[in-house]
């Protein structure tokens, strides 16, 4: 007797859609939809957030659905992030920046498949943004996520125009395997301007205390 393995089906949106009357507007910040074996559906999104959604939220086209424009994000990097193991992640990763105008954030994300326990989100002063200075805001928060999503750590911090800062992210404790998977971009192209800000140099180690060619993808929410 020939047994069959259950599969995962992957299709894109308009196919998705292609059974539903009630789609009237494209999902333009969806990747990908995945048929998962109990039913749902896993969701990829633009900006590389993964979600779990019945048939009903993709049929009324209640997913990736974009935030009020006062939680709009900047993402410190340009969009070249690749995916790596765990390994050689170091005690903590950060990225440098030169705030081009003055804005206020309500949290920093890191996209990774982080092991749960306590993290710190560091922002420090900077010279010229190639070493971090002086602490300016540590918040220690325990984070956990799945792959693929953003970890997030509410912080409040008002950057100021023509300043230059570092912002970190590591585990509280001294831990060298605080992540499965990582996402990683080559800063060979810095300085680059990205929204607000002007990117300088990507760090690895505690308290940001070394320069690494390979900065993590990290994001701001921005605050109203």
């Amino acid at each position: 007797m020939k047994t069959f393995k259950k599969c995962l089906i992957v299709f894109p949106v308009a196919l998705a859609l292609a059974s539903s009357a009630q789609a009237s507007r494209s999902l333009e910040d969806v990747v990908s939809i995945t048929a998962l074996p109990d039913g749902t559906f896993g969701v990829v999104c633009k900006d590389g957030s993964y979600e779990v959604a019945t048939q009903e939220m993709v049929k009324e086209e209640k997913v990736c659905e974009k935030e009020a424009p006062h939680h709009q994000h900047v993402k410190l990097g340009l969009d070249s992030f690749f995916e790596a193991s765990g390994a050689g992640v170091g005690q903590g990763r950060a990225t440098s920046f030169r705030a081009n105008t003055d804005f206020s954030i309500e949290s920093v994300s890191i996209k990774a498949e982080i092991i749960p326990q306590l993290f710190d989100v560091e922002i420090f002063s900077s010279d010229d943004g190639l070493s971090a200075k002086v602490l300016l805001l540590k918040i220690s928060r325990e984070a956990t996520a799945k792959k693929h999503l953003w970890n997030e750590i509410p912080i409040s911090y008002d950057f100021k125009a023509g300043k230059f800062y570092v912002v970190n992210w590591q585990p509280t404790k001294n831990d060298y395997n605080w992540a499965k998977t990582v996402f990683y971009e080559e800063n060979s192209l810095f300085p680059a301007e990205v929204g607000p800000v002007t990117l300088i140099s990507g760090f690895s180690g505690k308290e940001a205390s070394g320069k690494n060619i390979y900065h993590p993808p990290l994001r701001l929410k921005l605050a109203e």
